[in-house]
């Protein structure tokens, strides 16, 4: 029986009264990977570089975790981890958030099962896991994130541009050149 998850996650940057902590140099450092510099008073961020934050796992939040599992063709679950199932408002507690994607991998199986997203290797699946270890919350499976395979994790984006170094496209943009918008 194979199983396959598709998985897409939400996040936020820090909450607001962890403003005066970040350590400005590390994330000069860490946005220097991608592009603007942040921090470039060299005393503080401004919004948009604060906002900019939920993309860094050193110090974004997950919000929540949309996620389907299919096993055998037939869809299992789905749902959104991350908010209350009565009043679907989220809870903000990201350790229940993370402990409940990890029990959905309890019988996950890297030889068989996938777990399907877009941008996920370099994301989603990083950002879980690095969430995970600030929240003290075990992972229960230990991914393979080797480069240039589809599984166990099968990357939408990095299958669509065969692995090569550039930047991927967008999930709605790769929907409309294959007309499925």
């Amino acid at each position: 029986m194979s199983k396959r998850l598709f998985i897409d996650i939400e996040t936020l940057p820090p909450p607001e009264e962890m403003r005066a902590s970040i350590n400005l140099a590390l994330m000069s450092k860490l946005e220097n990977r991608y592009r603007e510099p942040m921090g470039k008073t060299g005393v503080e961020f401004t919004e948009e570089q604060f906002r900019q934050l939920a993309l860094h796992a050193e110090y974004g939040r997950v919000l929540s975790i949309g996620m389907i599992v299919e096993q055998d063709g037939k869809i299992i679950h789905r749902g959104v981890l991350g908010r209350e199932r009565q009043s679907l408002r989220f809870h903000l507690d990201e350790a229940r958030t993370l402990r409940g994607f990890w029990k959905q991998l309890d019988d996950f199986d890297e030889r068989q099962d996938l777990i399907i997203g877009h941008n996920i290797f370099e994301f989603d699946l990083l950002f879980l896991y690095k969430r995970s270890i600030i929240n003290r919350v075990p992972p229960s499976v230990r991914l393979s994130f080797a480069r240039y395979r589809s599984r166990p994790v099968f990357d939408t984006m990095k299958e669509w541009e065969l692995w090569a170094w550039r930047p991927g496209i967008k999930l709605g943009e790769l929907a409309e050149v294959l007309q499925l918008k």
